[in-house]
């Protein structure tokens, strides 16, 4: 059974900024970080990011099903399909997941009509998948 799940849109490039990607597609990233940043401000020699990163997560809380947060960015992928595919040269697109279970085994299932509405962008699945037990 599915303790929490999460999904995230992630668009990474080395050549285009978050300015370009978001007037790209119309869409404001929920966080985004430019190519050259701090990873992190707290080490002592910070490294810097190597590409843009603009991210959308799933307006759904954690504890809906994986498949729904698929089923609210697939829509969102697709109503902004051509622009992405325009992107696709210069920035890599993927869906970031987040999959916790009560521990033993444990699965989702994407939906055809989700595969459907993701196919028609160069767009990567991405999961993680952790067990709920200490």
């Amino acid at each position: 059974m599915e303790k929490a799940a999460s999904a995230t849109l992630r668009l990474a490039s080395k050549k285009y900024d978050i300015a370009r990607i978001t007037a790209s597609i119309g869409i404001k990233p929920t966080t985004s970080y430019e190519k050259g940043e701090a990873i992190s401000l707290r080490s002592k020699r910070p490294q810097q990011r190597e590409e843009a990163l603009w991210l959308l997560d799933s307006p759904l809380e954690q504890e809906a099903p994986l498949a729904s947060h698929l089923d609210e960015l697939s829509k969102i992928v697709e109503s902004c399909q051509a622009e992405l595919r325009s992107l696709s040269a210069e920035v890599d697109i993927e869906l970031f997941c987040s999959f916790t279970h009560d521990g033993g085994q444990g699965g989702f299932v994407i939906q055809n009509s989700i595969m459907k509405r993701l196919s028609t962008v160069p767009i990567d699945i991405v999961v993680d998948v952790y067990s709920g037990e200490e």
